[in-house]
C-alpha cells in the first residue's frame, strides 16, 4: 500500500513537503521509528506490548483446559499422598465431590460447577487445625486447604467458561437432577459500585511475560480480573478499566456449609447443595447456598473467615498487563499530527476518586503515552501502605505540541478534576498532590508550579500583551499559554530524566527532521499569521518562520526553554530529581544517552538520585521505584 503526499512549501509553517511522490507507507513508519524512537530515545511502548497484551487477553478469555486436554487430577494426588488424613468423613466427602467434579469438567459438563461447590463446602469446616496442633489434624487441614483452593479455582474458571458467572450478582448452579441454586456475590472493600463489575476473567497460571516484575502472593481465595465497561460511569476515567479481585467461597452461615442429600449416577449418597427443583413455580427464586466474597486485594491483606484470620491471595499485576491493550497507542500520529482527535488524551484515574488519598499524577515524555508508567505503577500497587495513602492518576498529551500548550491543557484538567472531586474543598489529601514527570513530562509538570509573570511572553515577543492588537479569542489563548500562577494543590514534583536545559538531540539531524515532519493544525497557523499581520515586528527569530514544535522547544538555545528553566517555583513545593547516567554523549558528556546529567539537574531540589541507566529505562528501573517510594513515604509522613 502506498500513500500520495502533495504539499506546498511555506516560509511560515515550514511543513515538510514532497511534490507528487508516491511513498510506501511502511517506509514512512520505519523512518519515524528511526528518527524518533532511536534518535530521541524516548520509550513509546513496553517491549512487544501489543503482541504480549493480545496473548494475555486470549489467555484471560480461555482460562480453562480444552476438553481434549487432560486435566491434572488433584483427587489422584491426594489419594496417593494423604491417605492418613482421609479417615475424616468430611474429607472423604470433599474428595469424592472433587473426583466427580474433575470427571465432569473433563467431559465439559456444567454439572462440574455444583460438584466443585460441594467439594469446597465440605472442606470448609476442616481448614482450621485443632488447637492442640496434633499431627493428624494438621495434615487434615492441609488436605482440606488443597481441596478448597482447587475447587474454588476450577469453580470460577468453569463458571466463566459456561457463562454462569455474573460478577454483579453471583454464579448460577444446576445439578444433574435439575435442581437450581445460586452462589451470591458480595463485593468487599472496593471503590467501585456493583454495576461496575461488568466482566470477569480468570488469571492465567504460570506465564507472566507482559510485565518485567509480576506481583502476586499466596493466600486464601482465587485471583480474578474484573472489568468496568461503562464509559460514562465516572469522570476522568477511560471506558474500559480492569481491576483485581480475590474470590473466597463461604457458606451462607460462616460457620457451617448448607447441605442436603441427592443421588449421583452411582446411587451413592453424598452431601450436596440445597436447591430449587425446576418443577417448582417459576417465580420462586433459586436457593442461595453459598456466598462468593469478592475482596479488593489492593487494599486488603487479610480476611477473617471460619473463626480465624487468613492471608488473602492477591494478584495486582494482571489488570495492568491487560490494560496495555486497551489504550490507543498511536504515539507517532499523536506526534506528527498534533491537531488530530484522540480520545485517550487528558487526565485519567485508574480507580474512582477516593477522599483521603493523595493523588500522584504521572506525566509521560516525548513520543510516549501513559503506558510508559505501567511498570512503575505495577511496583507501587504491590505496596500496601502506598495503596492506603495514594491514588494513581496520569496525564496524556500530544507530544508534537510545544510543552507550554500541553502544560496549559494539564493545568485546566487538574483544576477541573479538583473542582469536580472536591467542590467543598473538604479533602486535605487533594491539597497534597504529587506530580512525577519523565523527560518532557517534567517540563510540563514544572509549569504547574511556577508563576509565569511576563517571562515566557517576553522570551518571544518584543512588546507586552497589553500593548498589541488582539481579538478576544487571540488574547484568551495567549493568556492560557503564557500567563499563569502555580496550582496551589501541588506540593511535590519528581523530575525523571527531564531536559530542563535541553537536549543536543533536538539540534541534531534527528531533531531537525522530526520537527519538520510535524503537521501543525491549520487554525493555529492561521492565528499566527493574523497576529503577525495585526502587529508587525511583534516576533523575531523562529516564530517568523514557523510555529514551533515540541522538539524545537527542547533545543538548548530555545528562548522559551531558557525562560522556563528560570521561572520561580512555588516555595511550598519540594522538588526531587532522578537522573540517568548510563550512557555518555559522543563528546563524553555524562548523560543517559539523550539528556545530559547537567540538563536533568534543577536548582533547589531536596534530593538528587543518579542511576546508572539510559533514558528509556528510567521509568521502570528498580532504583527509580525505590527512590520514588522513599520520596512518597516522606511525603505521606509530612
Amino acid at each position: 500500500m502506498a500513500i500520495r503526499t502533495v504539499f506546498r512549501v511555506s516560509v511560515l509553517d515550514r511543513t515538510m513537503i514532497v511534490q507528487r511522490m508516491r511513498v510506501p507507507q511502511f517506509v514512512l513508519l520505519w523512518c519515524f521509528a528511526l528518527v524518533f524512537f532511536i534518535g530521541a530515545g524516548c520509550r513509546s511502548l513496553s517491549p512487544s506490548a501489543d503482541g504480549l497484551g493480545t496473548n494475555l487477553l486470549h489467555r484471560l478469555a480461555v482460562p480453562f483446559p480444552a476438553a481434549n486436554r487432560r486435566l491434572p487430577s488433584l483427587y489422584g494426588e491426594l489419594t496417593r499422598s494423604a491417605s492418613d488424613s482421609l479417615d475424616n468423613s468430611g474429607l472423604t466427602v470433599a474428595l469424592e465431590s472433587l473426583r466427580r467434579a474433575e470427571d465432569a469438567e473433563r467431559a465439559s459438563e456444567p454439572e462440574c460447577l455444583v460438584l466443585y461447590v460441594e467439594a469446597a463446602m465440605a472442606s470448609w469446616p476442616l481448614l482450621q487445625a485443632t488447637a492442640d496442633g496434633q499431627t493428624r489434624e494438621v495434615g487434615q487441614a492441609a488436605t482440606a486447604w488443597k481441596i478448597y483452593q482447587r475447587s474454588l479455582d476450577r469453580l470460577t474458571a468453569n463458571a466463566i467458561k459456561f457463562e454462569r458467572f455474573d460478577p454483579q450478582r453471583g454464579i448460577a448452579l444446576t445439578t444433574g437432577d435439575g435442581e437450581e441454586a445460586w452462589i451470591e456475590v458480595e463485593h468487599v472493600g472496593f471503590p467501585w459500585a456493583a454495576k461496575d463489575f461488568a466482566e470477569v476473567y480468570a488469571v492465567p497460571k504460570g506465564e507472566h511475560d507482559s510485565l518485567r516484575r509480576y506481583w502476586e502472593e499466596p493466600g486464601i481465595g482465587v485471583s480474578l480480573v474484573i472489568q468496568k465497561t461503562d464509559a460514562d460511569a465516572y469522570p476522568f476515567m477511560g471506558p474500559v478499566v480492569p481491576f483485581s479481585a480475590t474470590a473466597v467461597l463461604r457458606p451462607v452461615e460462616k460457620s457451617k456449609p448448607t447441605v442436603m442429600t441427592i443421588s449421583d449416577r452411582s446411587d451413592r449418597k453424598v452431601p450436596a447443595l440445597a436447591g430449587k427443583k425446576k418443577s417448582e413455580p417459576e417465580n420462586s427464586k433459586p436457593s442461595v447456598v453459598g456466598v462468593l466474597e469478592l475482596h479488593n486485594p489492593v487494599c486488603t491483606e487479610q480476611v477473617a473467615l471460619n473463626e480465624q484470620t487468613w492471608d488473602l491471595a492477591k494478584d495486582v499485576s494482571a489488570p495492568l498487563a491487560l490494560a496495555q491493550v486497551e489504550i490507543d497507542r498511536d504515539n507517532y500520529l499523536d506526534f506528527l499530527m498534533p491537531g488530530r482527535e484522540d480520545k485517550s488524551l487528558g487526565l485519567r484515574m485508574i480507580e474512582p476518586y477516593q477522599p483521603g488519598k493523595i493523588p500522584i499524577v504521572f506525566v509521560h515524555g516525548l513520543l510516549s503515552d501513559r503506558m510508559t508508567w505501567i511498570e512503575l505503577a505495577n511496583d507501587l500497587r504491590a505496596i500496601p501502605w502506598f495503596n492506603r495513602r495514594y491514588q494513581l492518576w496520569s496525564f496524556q498529551y500530544v507530544t508534537g505540541e510545544p510543552f507550554i500548550r500541553s502544560a496549559a491543557a494539564m493545568r485546566k484538567a487538574l483544576q477541573d478534576a479538583v473542582a469536580c472531586c472536591d467542590p467543598e474543598q473538604s479533602d486535605p489529601a487533594l491539597a497534597e498532590m504529587v506530580l512525577v514527570g519523565h523527560s518532557m513530562g517534567g517540563l510540563v509538570s514544572k509549569l504547574q508550579i511556577t508563576d509565569s509573570g511576563e517571562a515566557l511572553w517576553d522570551s518571544i515577543a518584543t512588546r507586552p500583551v497589553n500593548k498589541i492588537n488582539l481579538t478576544a479569542d487571540q488574547k484568551e489563548i495567549i493568556d492560557q499559554l503564557f500567563h499563569f500562577e502555580p496550582l496551589p494543590f501541588v506540593k511535590r514534583v519528581v523530575f525523571i530524566g527531564s531536559p530542563h536545559q535541553g537536549s543536543p538531540f533536538a539540534t541534531g539531524w534527528a531533531g531537525r527532521i522530526g520537527s519538520q515532519l510535524v503537521i501543525q493544525p491549520h487554525e493555529r497557523i492561521v492565528m499566527l499569521h493574523a497576529v503577525m499581520k495585526q502587529n508587525p515586528g511583534l516576533f523575531d527569530g523562529q516564530l517568523t518562520k514557523h510555529l514551533p514544535t515540541s522538539v524545537d522547544l527542547l533545543r538548548p538555545d530555545n528562548a522559551i526553554l531558557t525562560a522556563t528553566y528560570e521561572l520561580p517555583v512555588n516555595p511550598v513545593v519540594r522538588l526531587h530529581t532522578i537522573i540517568g547516567s548510563g550512557k555518555q554523549l559522543k563528546d563524553g558528556t555524562p548523560a543517559d544517552g539523550v539528556v545530559p546529567v547537567a540538563s536533568a539537574q534543577h536548582p533547589g531540589t531536596v534530593s538528587e538520585k543518579l542511576i546508572d541507566t539510559i533514558h528509556t529505562e528510567l521509568t521502570h528501573h528498580p532504583e527509580t521505584t525505590t527512590e520514588l517510594v522513599r520520596i512518597l513515604s516522606l511525603h505521606a509522613s509530612d
